[in-house]
């Protein structure tokens, strides 16, 4: 995310969390059409302290107020504990996998941590699939249960 709308060195969530910076000021409104962009910050420094505080939720609270949806992009969630925090607070999980590249052990790990987490609205989607089209999504019927429904889609 930070790469394709360049927010790799600006103010952001870690700003507002720390009372550094109101949301307005650090918010990048309209990236794409619709689309309001909360860059992650300057300093990493006591991210996983910050984002499993209740301010962190509060401030998910009131987003949700203002906001029809909050995707919140993450680092891989094995195994830094950001990405399992910031899914126990979120309505549903999205796993991106790469095909040929993404570990079935990182991916099963990333899976149960969902599970055990319960979260029960998990989808993934397997990108850089050769002649499947651009990306696969998948949505597993049941936890650890082997059977999915799946989509190439093209765009």
């Amino acid at each position: 995310t930070s790469q394709i709308f360049q927010t790799k060195h600006l103010r952001g969530l870690e700003e507002v969390l720390s009372c550094e910076d109101k949301f307005g000021a650090v918010v990048r409104r309209e990236v794409m059409p619709g689309l309001d962009l909360l860059p992650a910050g300057l300093s990493p420094t006591g991210a996983t302290e910050k984002i499993a505080s209740i301010k962190f939720t509060e401030f998910l609270n009131d987003l949700r107020t203002v906001y029809d949806f909050i995707i919140l992009d993450t680092p891989p969630l094995v195994p830094p504990p950001d990405a399992a925090l910031i899914a126990s607070r979120a309505d549903i999980s999205i796993v991106v996998a790469s095909y040929n590249q993404t570990k079935m052990d990182s991916l099963t790990k990333a899976m149960d941590t969902l599970w055990d987490m319960n979260q029960r609205h998990i989808f993934a989607i397997l990108n850089k699939v050769d002649g499947m089209g651009d990306y696969i999504y998948v949505v597993p019927q049941s936890p650890r249960a082997g059977r999915v429904i799946g989509k190439s889609v093209s765009t």
